[in-house]
């Protein structure tokens, strides 16, 4: 995870596999940050055989998030901005375009998303629930 003020300071190329992010924070979801910052937070995972999926899923607890975008091994495959509620859990299922940047062996997830709130505030959960998503696969 590494925060920046604006999307302007993002390293370039940030989201690729290939990006070096050895030097960024450790993190564990959810997680919060300070206001009106972007978050970048990148992870690695294996699949053994994407053939045996047909779909992708993002699921998330979002707070007040604003311009989220998801990456899948540098490929921009989804966007989420403007929550009605501005506070909830989105579930959202990719089409099928996004399933042609899922490959067998190590995968890149991407995200980036700023908030516009202070944590914890009006006694809600929030500060200890912070941000979390996670990426899911639809076996066929």
């Amino acid at each position: 995870m590494q925060i920046v003020e604006d999307m302007t300071q993002a390293p370039k190329d940030w989201n690729k596999p290939s990006f070096d992010d050895s030097a960024w924070d450790q993190t564990q979801l959810p997680v919060s940050w300070r206001m009106y910052h972007t978050a970048l937070l990148r992870t690695k995972f294996t699949v053994k055989d994407k053939n045996a999926f047909d779909g992708l899923r993002f699921r998330g607890w979002l707070f007040r998030q604003q311009a989220i975008e998801i990456y899948l091994n540098g490929q921009l495959i989804g966007k989420v901005n403007n929550l009605e509620e501005k506070t909830g859990n989105v579930d959202a299922e990719f089409n099928a375009s996004a399933m042609k940047h899922l490959k067998t062996g190590e995968n890149t997830l991407a995200i980036t998303t700023r908030h516009n709130w202070r944590w914890g505030m009006l006694s809600m959960h929030v500060y200890n629930d912070g941000f979390g998503f996670r990426l899911d696969g639809r076996k066929k």
